[in-house]
């Protein structure tokens, strides 16, 4: 089985122009088909999300045909948001897709709990919900 090529989000740029390419574990830059030696080669994004899904689906390549077993596990991600005003749903998801990132240490972990397995986590804003009557009820503090 060849080895598992690890893909690094890396961030370049300005603070006010930032962009996202795709290198992987030996210095080699994702061209959006393929891998190149050369930087100027590589694919840049304009989100940190688009390249993360980028990321994951080079990795979900390398596995699809080796899997046998599909598992699917859900972790809350909680926000708590303290406002003068309430603040909708809609406008939460939009700051918080810009705010939160969600990233994968596989350079220094490996891909998986097992020999030859792969985690993918992903946060499913389309899943983002509301308790009813959220407001003042729980103890910030926990």
């Amino acid at each position: 089985m060849p080895p598992t090529i690890v893909p690094v989000i890396q961030t370049w740029g300005t603070p006010t122009s930032l962009r996202y390419a795709i290198t992987d574990t030996t210095s080699r830059f994702w061209t959006g088909s393929t891998w190149a030696t050369r930087q100027r080669d590589a694919l840049l994004y304009a989100s940190h999300h688009d390249a993360a899904a980028a990321a994951h689906r080079i990795l979900w390549k390398q596995f699809q045909r080796r899997h046998t077993v599909y598992q699917m596990f859900s972790l809350p991600l909680e926000m708590q948001v303290f406002a003068t005003t309430e603040v909708s749903p809609e406008d939460l998801k939009h700051f918080a897709r810009k705010l939160v990132k969600l990233s994968a240490l596989y350079a220094d972990h490996g891909t998986g709990p097992t020999p030859n397995s792969l985690v993918l986590p992903r946060l499913n804003w389309g899943r983002l919900t509301q308790p009813v009557n959220s407001e003042r009820e729980q103890d910030c503090h926990e």
